[in-house]
């Protein structure tokens, strides 16, 4: 089974418009891998110093300054975020398709093997129903992952009961 592709989607916001302002994935991630947890000043209009236009050139850091700097910045320097996840879901996917075990992965990148398998499947976290038939889907809450039982009316309950998920609807998780 082949993993759905990484979109700019699992970004962190500002990450997510740095994908979009400039049209590249790989550029928001190179800016996530570079400035990851420092803070930087975003002018309106970058010069050929800034840190941004020296790294990518300046192309891209005007269209990135155009999109989140100036104004939108408020005069205050932006922390870039890590990206962390998207990035460690890339890395399990290359040495997967570079033939490396899934042990080893877990070794080098610091988690469960189980994780390990969930990246390379595409499989977002807390996603109980992953892998499971369509029919055995709403067995598990959506938002929380836990198994619950299907509401429905046993014979001689009382009527006026309520079904907590239709109350609740399919988007809440009842305690």
């Amino acid at each position: 089974m082949s993993a759905p592709p990484i979109t700019h989607h699992v970004l962190p916001a500002l990450l997510r418009e740095v994908a979009e302002a400039t049209g590249s994935l790989e550029i928001a991630l190179a800016v996530a891998r570079v400035f990851a947890d420092q803070e930087m000043y975003l002018p309106r209009e970058p010069k050929k110093d800034h840190p941004l236009a020296k790294r990518f050139g300046l192309k891209v850091a005007r269209l990135i300054c155009a999109r989140i700097g100036g104004e939108r910045a408020d005069g205050k320097r932006l922390t870039w975020p890590t990206a962390s996840p998207a990035l460690r879901a890339i890395e399990a996917r290359e040495l997967a398709e570079g033939g490396v075990p899934n042990r080893e992965i877990s070794r080098r990148l610091g988690i469960s093997k189980r994780q390990v398998r969930r990246l390379i499947q595409g499989v977002e976290k807390g996603d109980a129903n992953a892998g499971q038939s369509p029919d055995r889907a709403d067995a598990c809450c959506p938002v929380c992952g836990r198994r619950r039982r299907a509401a429905r009316l046993v014979a001689g309950e009382d009527p006026r009961q309520l079904a907590m998920p239709e109350v609740l609807g399919p988007d809440i998780c009842p305690p």
